[in-house]
């Protein structure tokens, strides 16, 4: 084969537990999930080692060096002595938003990849050396990441939400939004284990209840729109902050209300609002 193309979704965080810094990195639990959201990935096969990266769409605002899909090729060609790459991303998950965007493509790379020189590679172990959720990305869905975001553990469930997601103008680091965590100084109860335990057993109400996101205050204070968009989400639905922002989304059980409430914030927001699904 000498061309693929892969999509790779978005993903949004229900509880974010943060905990304390050890050697650099908090340590973190946090209910993630899968949505009908995606970057669109098309991997060619080259005669020799270069890797070319192009972004269509969305301007991921990076040189082509610095972006995680690019160095993610490298990586692999480095370790598994493969031929370049030309990388194509049609770009539409949010950059800097809290929705695992650059994440996703450094899994939609890896996979594709392994598709074109196949040969059971370690794909897990490349993810983390990128990034800390990487990993997770590869295959996605229900999952609970700890540690600092390369341990995974898979939750059983089969339940669907139904959300609208809105942007902030401003995209917000993770490392900033940390630094502000760390100054704020702020110790919450841990929530995870309980808003999981409610998931598996059906029990959506309550589950929709405890959402929360420990980088709020901190990520809020460095962009102020975070804030003002969770306000306006608000008024429709539960809503929550995803990652460490800047994107927030308002969460619904039944898909006729989300499309309603939709309908009313597109008139207003326009491109600022994203309709979407849990998968």
């Amino acid at each position: 084969m000498k061309k693929t193309k892969v999509k790779v979704y978005a993903k949004v965080n229900f509880t974010l537990d943060v905990g304390i810094a050890e050697n650099g990195y908090h340590k973190i639990k946090s209910l993630v999930s899968s949505i009908d959201l995606y970057d669109e990935i098309t991997v060619t096969k080259r005669q020799d080692r270069r890797i070319t990266l192009k972004n269509v769409g969305i301007d991921p605002k990076c040189t082509v060096v610095d972006n995680n899909a690019y160095k993610t090729a490298k990586m692999f060609k480095e370790k598994y002595n493969t031929l370049g790459v030309d990388i194509v991303i049609n770009k539409h998950i949010p950059i800097a938003s809290g929705l695992g965007g650059s994440s996703a493509d450094v899994a939609g790379v890896l996979k594709a990849m392994e598709i074109l020189y196949p040969g059971g590679h370690d794909l897990v172990e490349i993810a983390n050396e990128i990034g800390s959720d990487c990993a997770y990305m590869l295959d996605g869905g229900y999952a609970v990441i700890a540690g600092r975001g390369e341990k995974i553990q898979k939750v059983d469930t089969t339940a669907k939400f139904y959300l609208i997601i809105m942007t902030a103008g401003s995209g917000l680091s993770s490392r900033e939004a940390y630094r502000e965590f760390d100054k704020q100084n702020i110790n919450y109860p841990p929530i995870t284990e309980t808003a999981v335990e409610h998931l598996v057993n059906d029990r959506k109400g309550e589950f929709i209840k405890l959402i929360r996101n420990d980088l709020y205050p901190a990520s809020s204070e460095k962009v102020p729109e975070i804030k003002q968009n969770l306000e306006t989400l608000s008024s429709v639905a539960p809503s929550v902050m995803s990652g460490s922002g800047s994107s927030v989304y308002a969460i619904f059980l039944d898909k006729t209300a989300r499309d309603t409430a939709y309908r009313v914030l597109r008139k207003k927001y326009k491109d600022k609002i994203i309709k979407t699904e849990t998968l």
